[in-house]
């Protein structure tokens, strides 16, 4: 794995809980959603509860998918964390506003008071350390 794929792994993790959020709440939606049919048929006294029941179960799937989800978002992104403690000082705090803060190079030349071309020298620099680290694990 290469060190930049390393870094952005959490970030892929949390545009994956994002999305399952969504599907949750479609889910939710479809659970609550009361429609008025029209029709000259006569209408079941009860509803569904089948249907019911299956959205229900679904719900509660996928919210325990999202739990888990969420714990190994946060035990991963502690982990890339530390292994970005490791890197040298102006290099680390490079890589934790890009990946961390997602922030641009030029936003961090700025914050930094670097030009934007030697931010990406020490992002470079950084991700050449973080490689180094984790082929050693």
């Amino acid at each position: 794995m290469t060190a930049k794929n390393y870094l952005k792994q959490a970030e892929y993790l949390n545009l994956k809980i994002d999305s399952d959020l969504c599907r949750l709440a479609d889910l939710r939606a479809l659970a609550t959603n009361i429609t008025a049919t029209y029709s000259d048929m006569p209408r079941s006294a009860t509803p569904n509860p089948e249907r019911m029941a299956k959205v229900v179960d679904k719900i509660v799937d996928l919210e325990r998918q999202i739990d888990r989800e969420v714990d190994y978002y946060v035990d991963l992104r502690r982990e890339i964390k530390a292994t970005v403690d490791k890197v040298s000082i102006p290099a680390a705090i490079v890589l934790d506003l890009h990946y961390f803060n997602k922030k641009t190079f030029e936003e961090i030349a700025e914050l930094i008071n670097y030009s934007t071309r030697w931010v990406q020298a020490l992002h470079d620099k950084g991700l050449e350390e973080v490689q180094v680290i984790i082929d050693e694990i």
